[in-house]
């Protein structure tokens, strides 16, 4: 509604021009854009807004490319069809990668998983509160005391977060590590999706649905590669939330790569692409799940 009035106000002076940036003027510009272009009306679906935007700001037809940017376009077609959605709070029990990433030449890994939120940094309605930054809250290296999670070729590898209480909120963000040692690490990829837009207890993102990974060497990304993530929807816990947005943020990263997917030919694949489709898992696989996390626990006492 802001930009709305911003542009009503502006459209009286026929010389008047309006500037959107970012880094590269084409990623998160593209992302605003497309919005704005479905508020508006000017188009009437998500994809018609990325091929509009795609055709009219590129030569080559690749607009908006990163996999998460496109998947919020999408989350604001929905928004608009639904006027309201509802935020809920969950808890990530446990993420899988189906198969393990050749980093080492050999056909073995060293990776580790943060998951961040962001956070407004004053209460709505006030300039502070416009402010949104990254907070870590699950950091799988120091959980787990400086030691990443190790797997051979054709292992899936399992990551149980249930000991950690993972509670997620909002916009969320996946990061995928690779362990170098002595304090060092290379980042693999990372996706965001948003809790408000969670309507199961599992999330499957393919390779091409997660930025950066997406354009990786196939020989170190298995094409077929996805990570899975098991969550269960837990009562608000408005103390919670109230801290999380007490506490210090992380130092900005800026990631400027336009990872680059292609745009699908129809509206199922687009769906699919974009991060969308989620899929129900059913109780005979997450026993088989369980089974898998509860043989990998070390024994206590």
């Amino acid at each position: 509604r802001s930009v709305d009035e911003f542009l009503i106000m502006y459209d009286s002076e026929p010389r008047s021009v309006v500037g959107i940036h970012c880094k590269a003027g084409k990623g998160r510009t593209g992302l605003m854009v497309c919005c704005y272009l479905l508020h508006s009306g000017i188009c009437a679906t998500a994809r018609e807004a990325l091929e509009f935007y795609a055709e009219r700001r590129t030569y080559n037809r690749k607009g908006v490319t990163i996999p998460s940017q496109i998947r919020y376009v999408y989350y604001y077609e929905q928004l608009l069809h639904r006027r309201e959605v509802r935020n809920f709070s969950f808890c990530v029990t446990a993420l899988r990668m189906n198969r393990v990433l050749n980093l080492d030449g050999n056909g073995g890994c060293s990776v580790f998983v943060v998951i961040k939120c962001l956070v407004a940094m004053g209460p709505p309605g006030t300039q502070e509160g416009r402010v949104w930054k990254e907070k870590t809250i699950f950091n799988q290296l120091k959980a787990a005391g400086d030691s990443s999670a190790n797997a051979e070729t054709d292992l899936d590898l399992v990551i149980d977060l249930e000991p950690n209480e993972v509670i997620v909120f909002g916009n969320i963000k996946v990061v995928m590590y690779e362990h170098l040692g002595k304090g060092k690490k290379k980042k693999l990829g990372h996706l965001w999706f948003h809790t408000a837009f969670v309507e199961t207890n599992y999330l499957r993102f393919e390779r091409a649905q997660i930025d950066k990974m997406c354009k990786a060497s196939p020989r170190k990304v298995p094409d077929d590669f996805c990570l899975e993530i098991f969550l269960h929807r837990v009562p608000s816990d408005d103390e919670f939330h109230e801290r999380m947005s007490c506490i210090a943020v992380d130092a900005p990263e800026h990631d400027i790569d336009e990872d680059h997917i292609e745009l699908a030919e129809d509206i199922e694949d687009e769906l699919k692409d974009a991060g969308i489709a989620v899929h129900e898992i059913t109780t005979e696989r997450l026993t088989a799940l369980e089974k898998r996390i509860s043989t990998s626990r070390t024994p206590s006492g």
